[in-house]
């Protein structure tokens, strides 16, 4: 199973594409219910923070087989 780097899309921009990934859990945010936790990678870090719902974020891993 990989991760793939999809970047996200807002609007009609697409960002970060092969290099970045952001992807959704399905925690929303307890303080605020239009954002939701989300993981995001890039480089050496990978961390979890919140964003809004609207964004175009991946929704799961891709298994190769």
């Amino acid at each position: 199973m990989f991760i793939p780097a999809a970047g996200y899309c807002s609007g009609n921009n697409c960002n970060y594409v092969g290099s970045e990934g952001f992807l959704w859990s399905s925690s929303l945010c307890l303080d605020n219910p239009s954002n939701v936790y989300n993981l995001i990678f890039f480089l050496n870090t990978i961390d979890i923070v919140k964003n809004g719902r609207c964004n175009g974020f991946s929704i799961r891993p891709v298994i190769n087989l």
